[in-house]
């Protein structure tokens, strides 16, 4: 299984990204380290440069969501759906989940997104303001 290092063109920080043979698995943070391959050209890295350029394109690469709890696989089945710049509440998103009253789990979910910013968790925000943010960079990325 594949891991690869991009570094965003704003230099915020790496992402490390693991692909299997199914699709792009998981994004995370993390320091540079020197073992890691640089994400050849491909549609991930084009999404990527897009996606940090302020214009993402359609994803046209595969992914490949890891086994998760169900309600988890229900809300990041919704979280790819929400479009950029916009923006759901948590309670929103539960119901969009089938669970309405699962606000709190929501946020459990969106902390657990093996696929942040294909799948945006940062766009889900609270009722009563922005939210927490559980990411690199806490509240002050989101």
């Amino acid at each position: 299984m594949p891991i690869y290092v991009y570094t965003t063109p704003l230099s915020i920080t790496n992402w490390i990204i693991t692909i299997t043979s199914a699709g792009i698995s998981r994004i995370s943070d993390s320091i540079s380290d020197s073992n890691l391959l640089p994400l050849p050209d491909s549609a991930l890295r084009d999404w990527l440069n897009s996606f940090f350029e302020g214009n993402p394109k359609k994803i046209t690469f595969d992914i490949d969501i890891p086994d998760s709890p169900p309600f988890y696989s229900k809300v990041w089945h919704e979280l790819i759906k929400i479009q950029w710049g916009e923006t759901v509440t948590y309670g929103e998103l539960a119901s969009l989940a089938g669970s309405p009253d699962a606000a709190m789990a929501v946020g459990s979910a969106c902390a657990g997104n093996p696929l942040p910013l294909i799948l945006p968790c940062h766009r889900v925000v609270a009722s009563n303001g922005i939210g927490d943010f559980s990411a690199m960079g806490g509240i002050s990325l989101k």
